[in-house]
């Protein structure tokens, strides 16, 4: 299992799902929908797209338990003013 990336910066925090996020999961979602419905960031990946916010909680909850089952590491880039997640990392497993 690869071990999770932490990095901050003063504006942003690359980070795992943390115990914390369970008490935000449905802001975490709304956010996530946000990012995978945006015609810009779709561009070159539209198999990711979300059609709702219940498909960005599917996808938070399968993306949780992938992590733990070590199939994938999704970390998320989230803006430390704002408190909002604004990107997405995903590492694959080989």
């Amino acid at each position: 299992m690869i071990d999770p990336l932490q990095y901050e910066t003063h504006d942003l925090l690359i980070h795992p799902f943390r115990p914390e996020d369970l008490e935000n999961f449905e802001k975490l979602a709304v956010d996530i929908f946000s990012i995978l419905s945006d015609e810009q960031t779709l561009r070159y990946i539209p198999e990711k797209r979300l059609h709702n916010i219940q498909d960005g909680e599917l996808f938070l909850q399968t993306m949780v338990m992938n992590y733990h089952a070590g199939f994938n590491y999704l970390h998320f880039i989230t803006d430390k003013k704002r408190d909002n997640v604004i990107g997405l990392i995903n590492l694959i497993s080989p």
